[in-house]
């Protein structure tokens, strides 16, 4: 078996994250298992020739050897371990050394071995400890044979042929296990790190073809966003000249202020561009208004709207008489003609939700129709509602033959409203709408100031309530007082 797979299965899993830890507890190992094939023979051949005291010391330090190994595979506590087998190691060469003679032993140089495996095995703290106890105690031995109060051996300084067995032959054994195993180690742990180089090389190789990636990448990723931004930027300019054309057909406000000066008008595109728009037209002593809510936003609705301006402009000078029902049923004919809706199931719904009212400035008459969007009448503190036909301008499954004309006579200081549905349908704190009860409430409470403080404080409410929710619609209402 491999001395360093056999090593390693005595090294716990715990020494082996920290490199240098587990280097030392791998040389310590790789060292133990050596010396012990080696002290095994030794202790057979002590048995054999009869040498006991030998016998039994070599066999009690091949016990500590084994029972240190299987020690350290249980805890991994390597430097206690080190430390026992110094102590073992030093009992057994000091008992060597006195029974063969002292300080004048040949036995002496094996002393050497102590801090040289402390160093080794635990490192400069434990190797300069042990090098003190190894120094202490041979100058003790030293003072003690000199003044006589340790007896040598009558045979102390006899060299035989057994010498060289006994102690030379084994010196140079024990010294080549442990530079051996040193060397050993060593040439693990470069081919450790040669791995753990060619592995860092591969990965570091592998994550420059990625960073390049990334880098070609984000060039190409960069290079898409500018193409983007510029046609976003050119649909931007190019929604911004629509807006102009879009403001350029709704009514001046110089054509208002003569028109109908007393009046409010919030106008909030969801975008740029509005699918709301509001109409006006004066015909002799008839003012024409119109407040409209098209399909969709956007740019979408802001095409229904420019469809519905030029549609409502040319039902206005068709009709026979201007009556509000008569131009809204016009008006449906022909945005059903323009966008060629025959009633098929999957062609487009698309259309027009509108208030339309006639001021009649003589009679003070007013006329009202309604596709879906209804007009409110503010008179004494209270709201009269004039409800729409549940019909839209366009194609309908149930649509009713003729718009409902509504007429009624106006009276000082009374109030109209007529407005898209963006504003009642806006969410806002939790999710919630603005509702129509709200917006009856609001203009009710505000219905006597000034139309201009009127149009700011349904900017503000509405502003107020959405808080950072996005507008859901387009925003429109117009409000006005004879």
């Amino acid at each position: 078996m491999n001395i360093s797979i056999l090593s390693n299965w005595f090294i716990p899993d715990n020494l082996k994250v920290d490199y240098e830890i587990f280097r030392r507890a791998r040389y310590f190992v790789q060292t133990y298992l050596m010396l012990g094939t080696l002290i095994f023979f030794y202790i057979f051949i002590y048995y054999l020739t009869n040498q006991l005291l030998q016998f039994y010391l070599f066999l009690g330090t091949q016990v500590v050897i084994i029972s240190s190994l299987f020690i350290m595979r249980k805890t991994g506590a390597y430097i206690l371990l080190t430390n026992i087998g110094v102590i073992t190691f030093s009992i057994l060469l000091w008992t060597q050394v006195y029974y063969r003679g002292g300080v004048f032993s040949p036995h002496l140089p094996w002393i050497g071995f102590i801090p040289i495996l402390a160093f080794l095995f635990t490192g400069r703290f434990y190797g300069l400890i042990w090098s003190f106890i190894t120094f202490a105690i041979t100058i003790a031995f030293y003072i003690l044979e000199i003044k006589g109060i340790l007896a040598l051996k009558p045979d102390a300084f006899v060299l035989d042929a057994t010498y060289y067995f006994k102690s030379i032959i084994p010196f140079f054994l024990f010294l080549f296990i442990v530079i051996f195993t040193y060397e050993q180690s060593k040439l693990q742990d470069i081919r450790d790190i040669t791995k753990a180089k060619d592995e860092i090389s591969e990965k570091n190789e592998l994550l420059e073809n990625k960073n390049e990636e990334i880098v070609t990448q984000n060039v190409e990723i960069s290079r898409q966003r500018d193409i983007l931004s510029a046609q976003k930027q050119e649909i931007t300019d190019s929604i911004l000249y629509a807006k102009r054309i879009q403001t350029a057909l709704l009514p001046l406000k110089e054509t208002l202020d003569i028109t109908i000066p007393n009046r409010c008008i919030l106008f909030k595109p969801k975008d740029i561009v509005s699918g709301d728009f509001y109409w006006l037209k004066k015909i002799k002593n008839k003012i024409i208004i119109a407040v409209a809510d098209c399909t969709g936003h956007g740019v979408p609705g802001a095409f229904m709207s420019l469809l519905g301006i030029m549609l409502l402009n040319e039902s206005v000078a068709e009709v026979k008489q201007i009556k509000a029902n008569e131009i809204l049923n016009t008006l449906r004919e022909k945005v059903k003609n323009a966008l060629h809706q025959t009633g098929k199931r999957d062609e487009q719904k698309d259309g027009i939700d509108m208030a339309l009212c006639i001021l009649d400035t003589e009679n003070n008459m007013l006329q009202y129709a309604g596709a879906y969007n209804p007009l409110y009448l503010i008179r004494n503190n209270k709201i009269d509602i004039i409800d729409a036909d549940k019909n839209p301008i366009g194609i309908y499954i149930m649509e009713k033959s003729s718009f409902t004309n509504h007429e009624m006579q106006l009276q000082k200081d009374d109030i109209i409203y007529m407005f898209s549905d963006g504003y009642v349908d806006q969410l806002g704190l939790n999710n919630k709408k603005f509702l129509r009860k709200n917006f009856q409430e609001l203009l009710l409470r505000i219905h006597k100031k000034p139309m201009q403080e009127q149009e700011n404080i349904l900017n503000m409410t509405i502003e107020d309530w959405k808080q950072d929710t996005k507008q859901v619609d387009d925003i429109l209402v117009f409000g006005f007082s004879v």
